[in-house]
């Protein structure tokens, strides 16, 4: 946590992971709590500037804003399920899948499919979702 960050919590008494929380989580949230949120951290924003600190320390508040949204979108983006329609998986590998079971069939089923690198091995893929890397030193 940056020190304007630690100074936040200790001048509002507020916890600002949990602001960043509801950032990532926005899909879960109502568009009023985001509005509350971000006026928060508007209005903490004048509170400094109003302390006259320099600029820059307003420009390293609103660098690490910048950065939560950038990493948060970044984030959401490799959190989608990606539509066949508009392209397969750049990678070999295993998928989650959106796949109908068999041909003729309008049902979708959720399972894990391996694409070999020119389609997947599977009838009728509609979507599919990259499996998540596991972090580095757990066992596979």
């Amino acid at each position: 946590m940056t020190e304007l960050m630690k100074r936040y919590e200790a001048e509002t008494g507020k916890v600002m992971s949990r602001l960043m929380e509801i950032f990532a989580d926005a899909d879960k949230h109502s568009k009023e709590e985001l509005i509350n949120v971000m006026t928060e951290l508007y209005m903490y924003g004048l509170h400094l500037e109003n302390q006259v600190l320099d600029g820059k320390t307003i420009e390293k508040f609103q660098e690490i804003i910048r950065n939560q949204c950038d990493e948060i979108s970044a984030l959401k983006a490799q959190l989608t399920w990606r539509p066949v329609s508009k392209g397969l998986p750049e990678e070999a590998g295993l998928y989650f899948v959106e796949a109908k079971p068999y041909t003729g069939c309008e049902s979708k089923i959720i399972t894990t499919a391996y694409f070999n690198g020119e389609r997947f091995l599977w009838h009728t893929v509609v979507s599919y979702f990259p499996i998540p890397t596991s972090p580095e030193g757990e066992v596979k």
